[in-house]
């Protein structure tokens, strides 16, 4: 059975909401902007802000790449997760 809010508990909870507007300036946009990056497994690409961290993605990469040696989609997929985890992790 689905909970029903009284009116007391929706008003309450639309004047909350008037003060949750998520970050406002640029710089806060820009650090929230990556949190799902940088959470693990179910980030959807690797946020690499430096020089040095796309230098070891790439080193991290080539070397899986390397010693699995993929071949066709899903095991090249494979080895590009492997290096997202490794890569994520080395920098936590």
């Amino acid at each position: 059975m689905k909970h029903k809010n009284t009116e007391a508990v929706l008003a309450a909870n639309r004047a909350n909401a008037q003060s949750s507007t998520g970050p406002r300036t640029k710089g806060g946009k820009s650090n929230t902007r990556h949190n799902a990056l940088r959470h693990g497994i179910l980030a959807k690409r690797v946020a690499l802000e430096t020089d040095e961290e796309r230098v070891e993605y790439q080193r991290i990469f080539e070397s899986w790449n390397a010693e699995f040696r993929p071949e066709g989609f899903l095991e090249n997929a494979l080895v590009e997760e492997i290096t997202i985890l490794c890569a994520g992790s080395s920098r936590s």
